[in-house]
Order: C-alpha cells, then structure tokens, then sequence
C-alpha cells in the first residue's frame, strides 16, 4: 500500500488527476479487501466528490513528546475512542450544532467572502467541563481531539529555558 501511496503524492503533485483517482480506488478496494471498510468507504466518498472529513487511520497519530523527558506533552483521541453517556444541557447542545453547522459550511461561507476560523479555545477552571466539551465536538464532527495539558506544555518550556540559561550559571560569580 506504500507504494500506492506515494503514486498518489506523485500523481498530486504534478497535478495528474486520474492517476491520483485510479490509485486511491485501488487503496480503497484493499482497504475492503482487509476489512476496514469505514476508511475504504471514505476515501471512494471523496473519490465521488462528496464532502468528507480528514481520512485518518490511528496509526498515524502519534502523541507529542517533549524532546528531552520523552513525556506526552498532548493526548490525541480518535472518535471511536470517546465515549459519553451523561446528560448534555441544551444551551451546551446548541452550541455544538452551531459549531459544526459552521465547520460544514465553512467553503461555502468562504465563497462568499467570509473568513472563518474553526479553531476553539477552551478556558475555566479545573473541573468546569473543558475536556468533556471538546471530546463532545470531536466525537459529533467525527475528528480526532488532541488534549494539551497545560502542565505539561510549562515543564517541557522550563526544560528549554534551563537548557538554554545552563552555560551562563556555570561562569556567573556568587555574589
């Protein structure tokens, strides 16, 4: 399939339409073959020029580390890993439908000159519902969740900066 795949990038960058159509199908059909056919059928989708989202296999993602503890500086959660069986309130329901009538629309709403950012930034305190929320929105638009805590964002750049401010410590004077 590796093969394959890279008959596509060729294909795609040489702007070659019908070789990239003829070798996805081909993965396609191996997909089936193997037995995934969610990804098979999503990729002959896009091949029928119907919308589809961001074709993803778990294989593919791999968490952050920070370079030097090789700690997970993110979680990522694929859609079929998010699993909710509370209650959501209707003023949070409808935000979500918002959201993803927005993401949906957003070429259209491009087209006709509307610029549009599908990036959410969730704050609060611990505990207030953040995370659940994103698995919500992730897991409704079918996409993978990719959770940076911020704990470990702040370790990993206290590493770099000591890193970084060592040599001048070795040399400095006590006072």
């Amino acid at each position: 399939m590796y093969t394959e795949l890279v008959k596509i990038i060729e294909a795609g960058m040489l702007n070659d339409n019908k070789k990239v159509f003829l070798y996805s199908r081909h993965i396609a059909e191996k997909l089936r073959k193997d037995g995934n056919e969610r990804l098979a059928t999503r990729i002959l989708n896009v091949l029928k020029g119907k919308s589809g989202n961001m074709v993803y296999k778990d294989e593919l993602f791999s968490s952050p580390v920070d370079g030097d503890s090789r700690m997970n500086i993110a979680d990522i959660l694929m859609p079929d890993q998010i699993n909710f069986n509370g209650k959501v309130s209707e003023s949070k329901t409808k935000m979500i439908h918002d959201f993803k009538c927005l993401v949906e629309n957003r070429d259209k709403l491009e087209d006709l000159g509307v610029d549009i950012n599908t990036s959410l930034l969730l704050y609060g305190p611990p505990g207030c519902g953040k995370t659940t929320f994103a698995k919500l929105i992730a897991k409704e638009l079918d996409v993978p969740l990719i959770i940076a805590r911020f704990d470990s964002l702040v370790s990993s750049l206290f590493t770099v900066i000591v890193a970084v401010l060592t040599p001048f410590w070795v040399g400095a004077k006590v006072i």
